[in-house]
């Protein structure tokens, strides 16, 4: 039962969980990029990168993904942001378009920011990757793929 937890926790996750965007955060400016051969091994790669080199923060701390590729600690809109500015250097800007959006999140349909006043908690940052050719979306939580190793999500509809 436990085991079959563990390895069904992103598919139950995500049906128990959508994000509704409510916003974007701009990206900046990438002085490179190197196309990779998939997104999905660039999806992946990203992920583990920034988990080894972020841990979760509520205090003050930087959102710059200059200041965070060196490592520390972050809130959900620094794991966003560098893990976005991490895609774009990866991606074909031509074929794919890569969001740092911001989202709430809800549980059975049921906006979970508003259980609290505190307003580091009005708000959730993720990253959506658009291939453009084929109009896919891959939407992804770094910081909840940091925490228990789920990184892709749903946008509510």
């Amino acid at each position: 039962m436990i085991i079959g937890t563990v390895l069904l926790r992103g598919p139950i996750y995500r049906c128990l969980f959508r994000y509704a965007i409510i916003g974007e955060r701009r990206i900046g400016k990438i002085s490179h990029q190197q196309p990779t051969e998939g997104p999905n091994d660039a999806i992946d790669r990203s992920l583990e990168n920034v988990a080894e080199l972020l841990h979760f923060s509520t205090g003050k701390v930087s959102s710059d993904p200059e200041v965070l590729i060196k490592g520390g600690p972050a809130n959900c809109i620094g794991y966003a942001a560098l893990y976005a500015r991490s895609l774009q250097n990866q991606f074909d800007s031509q074929r794919y378009k890569i969001t740092h959006a911001i989202a709430r999140i809800h549980f059975l349909g049921r906006d979970v920011h508003l259980m609290t006043n505190e307003p580091f908690w009005k708000d959730h940052d993720i990253v959506i990757i658009e291939d453009l050719m084929t109009g896919e979306k891959i939407s992804v939580d770094p910081t909840l793929y940091d925490m228990v190793r789920i990184g892709r999500i749903e946008l509510k509809d």
